[in-house]
């Protein structure tokens, strides 16, 4: 009795299995007119179904989803400015912080203060303030003043230095802050010039 229960399911498994893959098999005719039965199918880029060879399925429905189906490239959006880019798969899985950023211009930007907080570095945002002496003399005084104090040097604003006048690194009132070229910062550090 058992046998024949375990005949009876595997008949009925096997019926509906047929009928299943008879429903799905359609008869369509090909580009040259010849008539070719078919499988109903998904579009592995679009999700669309259509009908394809029974003998040798496709994959994509034509030859657009193919192009973009078989890229090794995938779409990604900047965290920044949330621009559409394309990258390298392999590429792709390399970000630690699952952030994707379209240009290095973009990463510098999310990196600064006020920027994205789940990549800036830990000790951002975390500084006493007693080191900013450039930022507080450009705050002072206006950046066409910030000019050797001794030869006038103003050609490119990073060969300026500030200088403290009474040595106290943690002293960034304006008077105590004086602009200096690299040189002649140098030569007064060595006692070759007095301020």
């Amino acid at each position: 009795m058992g046998y024949a229960v375990f005949a009876l399911n595997a008949i009925i498994v096997y019926t509906t299995t047929w009928y299943a893959a008879f429903m799905l098999k359609q008869i369509f005719v090909t580009s040259d007119g010849r008539k070719r039965k078919g499988i109903s199918t998904k579009c592995l880029t679009c999700a669309v179904k259509f009908l394809t060879r029974l003998d040798k399925p496709a994959k994509y429905c034509s030859t657009a989803c193919y192009r973009i189906g078989s890229k090794k490239q995938v779409r990604l959006e900047c965290a920044w400015c949330r621009t559409v880019f394309e990258r390298a798969r392999a590429r792709a899985t390399k970000s630690k912080s699952k952030l994707y950023f379209c240009c290095r211009a973009c990463k510098d930007n999310a990196q600064m203060l006020g920027g994205i907080d789940a990549i800036m570095p830990p000790h951002f945002g975390r500084g006493n303030g007693q080191y900013s002496y450039r930022r507080t003399y450009k705050r002072i005084f206006h950046v066409r003043q910030l000019q050797c104090h001794r030869c006038g040097y103003r050609e490119f604003e990073c060969g300026v230095d500030i200088h403290h006048s009474d040595n106290n690194r943690k002293n960034n009132t304006g008077e105590n802050l004086v602009a200096l070229c690299a040189p002649c910062h140098r030569a007064l550090h060595c006692g070759l010039w007095k301020l």
